[in-house]
């Protein structure tokens, strides 16, 4: 509830902004750890710009069966859906 962006509402992805010098790669397995405690090599799978938004992004993919440890300040709650229920 304490998000900048869409407080209170379901997001199927982790994300963050790039800092300034940052790879894309580099952020995006920043973030899966941070926010899900999930160590994993990236590869970018495509990129989108919203212009409404000014949102720009990229889209990596990575299935997982391990575990994961949501971090409490930025994850309210996990529901593990299939692509065909979100």
């Amino acid at each position: 509830m304490y998000k900048d962006f869409c407080p209170g509402y379901f997001d199927v992805v982790t994300g963050g902004v790039v800092g300034e010098g940052e790879e894309e790669n580099g952020q995006a397995e920043r973030e899966l750890k941070e926010e899900m405690g999930i160590e994993a090599k990236l590869e970018c799978v495509g990129r989108f710009k919203c212009e409404s938004e000014k949102i720009w992004g990229s889209v990596f993919y990575l299935e997982w069966a391990g575990d994961y440890t949501p971090q409490r300040e930025e994850v309210e709650s996990v529901h593990e859906w299939t692509l065909e229920e979100m």
